[in-house]
């Protein structure tokens, strides 16, 4: 385990200790979720077509929206709002490791069947600067609890943002995508295909952020790894908002 994981894990103990697990949508204690709330979340009832976003089944594209995008699929466990809403957001903005870790938990019971058996997880990274800034990668928290939970190996070092880009939140779809056009890379693709050579097949790859809206930041980490590998590549996240 690294020095940076370890500060991470006195953080999240510390935090255990003086902020004991709470419910964030009534605060009733246990859970960050309870089971009550955790039945008034809009869990997406399909997967969504990377492309366009409408509801598809199973787990792909639209034929027509095939040429629209680099991702071969995408599921979203719930829109971007109430409990879910507040739980990532506390995680970010309150280094609350432990609800992302909780949400995961949620998120593989809801991850269909055939998402289950994927080779790899690969998280969205953050440019350096705003990853120093905060702290912590929370995509790469993600991928490497539901790596855990689907007992799938995490590759979080092979992807890189070459550009630091202005928040997507404030930008119009037409300006998200061109802040994002080239802006990551694959820096160590021989770790995939030495991946793909050992399973002997081409690699299933599941690319994990927080939350999406016009899906542009997924797409492109997609478009950076075909680029130099052969694979599929299913988009996961635990919200997807306007």
């Amino acid at each position: 385990m690294s020095a940076h994981n370890d500060s991470m894990d006195v953080i999240e103990l510390l935090g255990q200790l003086f902020f004991p697990s709470s419910c964030v949508q009534c605060r009733r204690m246990g859970k960050y979720i309870c089971k009550d709330c955790e039945k008034t979340i809009r869990f997406f009832e399909f997967p969504l077509c990377p492309a366009c976003g409408y509801a598809i089944s199973p787990v792909g594209t639209h034929p027509h929206c095939q040429r629209s995008t680099s991702l071969n699929g995408l599921f979203a466990l719930a829109h971007h709002d109430g409990a879910i809403k507040t739980l990532i957001h506390k995680a970010k903005y309150q280094d609350r490791f432990a609800m992302l870790q909780e949400g995961t938990t949620i998120l593989a019971q809801h991850l269909p069947t055939e998402l289950k058996t994927a080779d790899v997880i690969i998280p969205v990274p953050l440019h350096p600067k705003r990853q120093r800034e905060r702290g912590f990668n929370q995509s790469e928290i993600l991928a490497k609890a539901l790596g855990k939970e689907l007992d799938i190996p995490t590759a979080s070092k092979v992807l890189k943002r070459t550009r630091y880009t202005h928040a997507q939140m404030n930008l119009k779809r037409e300006e998200r995508l061109k802040n994002l056009d080239g802006a990551f890379e694959l820096v160590n693709p021989d770790i995939l295909r030495a991946l793909a050579q050992q399973r002997g097949h081409q690699l299933r790859i599941l690319l994990i952020d927080d939350v999406t809206t016009t899906r542009s930041t997924l797409n492109e980490c997609a478009k950076a790894i075909k680029k130099h590998v052969r694979c599929k590549i299913y988009g996961i996240v635990l919200a997807h908002g306007k």
